[in-house]
């Protein structure tokens, strides 16, 4: 129930990026899966922002590479929350990331870098860049 509900919201969410967001671990195609170690970098780098652990989830999204795709290519992504915050981090590549977050489909935010080669980088961006929009708009955090 609970991953219904994630890949409700989610699927919602993200209509409007192009992002088609399913729980499971069906097959990737030619992007390589997450492996162990970018997901201790995730969880690690989150446990250091928000001084506990929070609950990483690999998902599989689809997602359009370029703009002028017209297919979706199947990519893992990071997903967690916190707060009314959903954040979402896509795998697109060996060493390529992109990310969001978002509170509702009109509420979507990025950091204005397209693709990310160091996930490290990547994390830490997005979650400075949540930082600033809720310091700048603190009402979608009540």
């Amino acid at each position: 129930m609970y991953g219904q509900a994630i890949s409700g919201i989610l699927t919602a969410a993200v209509e409007v990026t192009h992002l088609l967001i399913q729980t499971g671990n069906a097959h990737m195609g030619t992007i390589p899966d997450i492996g162990q170690s970018e997901l201790w970098t995730v969880e690690t780098t989150l446990a250091e922002r928000y001084r506990t652990k929070i609950d990483v989830q690999t998902v599989e999204t689809e997602v359009r590479l370029s703009v002028s795709d017209r297919e979706l290519t199947p990519c893992p992504a990071f997903y967690w929350e916190h707060g009314k915050c959903h954040f979402l981090i896509c795998k697109i590549g060996e060493y390529r990331y992109r990310s969001q977050f978002f509170f509702r489909i009109h509420q979507q935010f990025g950091t204005d870098v397209d693709v990310y080669e160091d996930l490290t980088e990547c994390v830490v961006t997005l979650l400075q860049a949540q930082a600033d929009h809720q310091q700048a708009s603190p009402t979608h955090y009540e």
